[in-house]
């Protein structure tokens, strides 16, 4: 009992904060309600601001009233002081964080919520592409691929592509083996675009499948066998791939 007169009596003493919390014994009852005791910090707090609110606007009125301008002023001074403000920070973006820049380059790059730029849509592709963010880096590959807001360059493309295919993105291993093949940017090598069309076809990438297909077929970079031909023509085939079934028709 000598607790909550405490409390009821001297609230003085107390931060609204402090008040919610003291009154819960700390022996002797059973584990409090935290929620609830979270709950009424948070209405003691309120009330502790409307409580000081109230009594700056009759400060201010009284002294008004009584042409004390000084005493008006500086009630209004100290409103600021009183009147809860909206927190912002948590409303406010991390522009510095890969995820966000790549967002922000999808802004630009499919013009949603804003004019489309491909400009800058390259140019927060590249940010987020140096932090290692996957996706960004296999879109940087493809926008210097297909000179998209940058000029062509396929040495660049490359570059992006295998940082995100040493990553495991199957597309972007894909993508690499499709340049050793075509000889873009690179030397050509059937062998090493063979290397890593396995690596994304393993994963389910039906391009790359229906590639490792061909290279069976035909002996590119492997030694020909009809049977892994058709086993990763299937594999594609599966997956709704018009080319794979074609050649399975004319095998067949």
């Amino acid at each position: 009992m000598k607790k909550k007169y405490i409390v009821l009596f001297l609230p003085w003493v107390f931060s609204p904060a402090s008040m919610a919390q003291s009154y819960w014994p700390t022996s002797s009852f059973p584990a409090p309600n935290w929620h609830f005791q979270v709950q009424s910090s948070a209405l003691l707090e309120r009330t502790y601001q409307t409580h000081h609110y109230f009594q700056f606007q009759s400060s201010y009125y009284s002294n008004r009233q009584s042409h004390h301008d000084a005493g008006a002023d500086f009630a209004r001074s100290t409103r600021s002081y009183i009147t809860p403000r909206r927190d912002t920070r948590r409303h406010q973006v991390d522009l510095n964080d890969a995820a966000v820049q790549f967002q922000r380059a999808n802004a630009f790059y499919y013009g949603r919520g804003q004019q489309k730029d491909e400009v800058k849509a390259a140019i927060w592709y590249e940010r987020a592409a140096q932090q290692e963010h996957i996706l960004a880096q296999r879109k940087l590959g493809f926008i210097y691929e297909h000179g998209i807001g940058v000029t062509p360059d396929y040495q660049q493309a490359m570059y992006w592509y295998k940082a995100a295919a040493c990553q495991w993105d199957d597309n972007a291993q894909y993508k690499v083996g499709w340049l050793f093949m075509e000889g873009l940017g690179v030397q050509q090598s059937y062998s090493l675009a063979y290397r890593w069309f396995l690596q994304a076809a393993a994963q389910g990438e039906m391009n790359a499948q229906y590639y490792l297909g061909w290279f069976y077929e035909q002996g590119y970079g492997v030694e020909s066998d009809q049977e892994e031909a058709i086993y990763w023509y299937e594999q594609a085939a599966e997956q709704g791939f018009q080319p794979a079934i074609d050649r399975l028709d004319i095998i067949w």
